[in-house]
């Protein structure tokens, strides 16, 4: 079936003042159950192309292509898609808290093995409540009306550019009716998401009106997706969180495992968008908020992965990040519990900080960092948390190779063994090269290897440079079975501890 709208027979895009949702829209289900929509061409309608609305059940969206389905731009009433699925409340999406809005939401969806390949404001939008929605297998690429990819953006309306905000949004908030329902399951696997404004896929379990929620939620499940040239129009000034390859905000047990997520090539791209970012809120104040992020391949984005919020624990392990310009993993919860376990990070060109943990703001919560393998920048490491770094390799860093360093009054545990830190080349100028500072707490300090022999530890601005300085205020730890090599162009003043 190929089912031809108003875009394509006017010559011209829609504007969304001059008709309602059900006049722009090629498909449109309501209230219906048992329904499979498959291997149609939807090309030209200014709406919604595909709409599936209220408490439908059973609904599989199959093997479509949808091309050419837009609005004129404007960033306030613009609301066209190739596929949205919502509930009742809203014409787009179910977030008002409607009393309806629990009874009448779409359950059992399937979306597998679409092309959304229009310039509109989202590939796939499910912005209300949904029960058991699977979107697998999908290519979401905007492109023009001739298929021509739209690889760049800009600030103001430019029909010649990329208009899609999202790829993918499988949640967007959650009604007040719903706080007392069970959890809900949202998988998002293997698709392909290509040139967005903000994100490849963003998915946001909040409240309405930031109302504490004491059941419910959605379980987000993100894995096996390809995401490229994602946060094509940031300002470098921007301090929103939404606009990173996958934006995961206040899930619960969120697993994002084994993307590949590259960067975008636009030079607007001055943002600090993220590969991954996870956040939960403390709304979901009666569940485990946990988050899985594990074996995601990163390339050239501007940081690889942030993690913050109100966590009980999460795991980052096995990941793969390669030349970023920002922050590796970024990790910042109170009292949390974090393992960081077999990652690689390597950078062509150094930065500060190819791990950026932040413990808690109390003396509770463990964080292990081990096994990890990093080539180009630093391990830091702050709070009151207690940290246990071993068995890492940390080779030429831009300052720091690790640094550990507590809040004051900290009673917490920092042990530091059986790494390896190292310069093979250039000149590092830090002062305090490898740096703990356990205040009131303890400190374990064994079987480190510091290695400067193929390169300069010069100590900057300084005439004194350490490979190891430690800062204690209570001295109660073990410093002992270290090994250190240096330049032996270094003068004696370059002193070991």
């Amino acid at each position: 079936l190929k089912l031809v709208g108003t875009n394509v027979a006017l010559g011209s895009v829609h504007d969304p003042s001059a008709g309602n949702e059900s006049a722009s829209t090629a498909i449109y289900v309501q209230d219906s159950s048992n329904i499979i929509i498959k291997d149609c061409h939807v090309r030209g309608f200014p709406g919604i192309a595909c709409l599936v609305r209220g408490a439908c059940q059973n609904v599989d969206v199959r093997n479509n292509l949808f091309s050419y389905n837009e609005q004129v731009w404007d960033s306030s009433t613009q609301n066209d898609a190739d596929i949205s699925v919502t509930g009742y409340g809203g014409d787009v999406g179910d977030n008002t808290g409607s009393a309806t809005a629990a009874t009448h939401i779409p359950r059992n969806i399937l979306i597998a093995g679409n092309k959304c390949l229009s310039n509109n404001k989202v590939g796939i939008s499910c912005m209300s409540v949904t029960d058991d929605l699977i979107i697998t297998n999908n290519q979401v690429v905007a492109c023009n009306s001739n298929f021509v990819e739209m690889s760049t953006s800009s600030a103001t309306p430019d029909s010649t550019k990329c208009k899609r905000k999202e790829g993918i949004v499988p949640q967007y908030y959650t009604t007040l009716s719903d706080s007392s329902r069970h959890e809900r399951t949202i998988i998002v696997a293997d698709n392909i998401v290509r040139n967005t404004r903000w994100s490849g896929i963003y998915f946001n379990d909040n409240l309405t009106n930031n109302l504490v929620d004491n059941g419910g939620g959605a379980t987000a499940t993100i894995t096996g997706n390809v995401i490229e040239n994602f946060a094509l129009y940031v300002s470098a000034a921007s301090t929103n969180y939404a606009q990173n390859g996958i934006t995961v905000m206040t899930a619960v047990n969120a697993v994002v495992n084994d993307n590949t997520i590259f960067s975008s090539s636009d030079p607007l791209n001055t943002s600090n968008a993220s590969a991954v970012y996870i956040s939960s809120s403390s709304q979901h104040t009666g569940e485990s908020l946990t988050s899985t992020c594990n074996g995601n391949v990163i390339q050239g984005t501007d940081a690889g992965i942030t993690i913050s919020g109100t966590l009980a624990g999460c795991i980052v392990n096995n990941n793969h990040i390669q030349n970023i310009s920002k922050c590796g993993i970024y990790y910042e919860s109170d009292d949390a519990n974090l393992v960081c376990d077999g990652n690689i990070f390597e950078n062509t060109s150094q930065i500060q900080k190819a791990f950026d943990v932040r413990g808690g703001s109390s003396d509770a919560g463990n964080v292990v960092l081990s096994n990890n393998i990093v080539t180009g920048g630093g391990i830091y490491c702050s709070q009151k948390s207690t940290f246990l770094i071993s068995n890492n390799v940390v080779e030429n860093p831009l300052n720091r190779a690790v640094s550990v360093e507590a809040t004051s009054g900290s009673v917490a545990h920092y042990s530091l063994t059986n790494n390896v830190f190292r310069l093979t080349t250039g000149t590092n100028t830090e002062t305090y090269w490898c740096f703990v500072d356990s205040q009131n707490g303890t400190f374990q300090i064994t079987g480190n290897r510091f290695d400067t022999s193929s390169a300069t530890l010069v100590g900057g601005g300084n005439t004194v440079s350490y490979m190891l300085t430690i800062w204690s205020d209570k001295w109660v730890g073990d410093y002992s079975h270290n090994y250190h090599v240096a330049n032996s162009s270094e003068s004696a003043d370059k002193r070991g501890v």
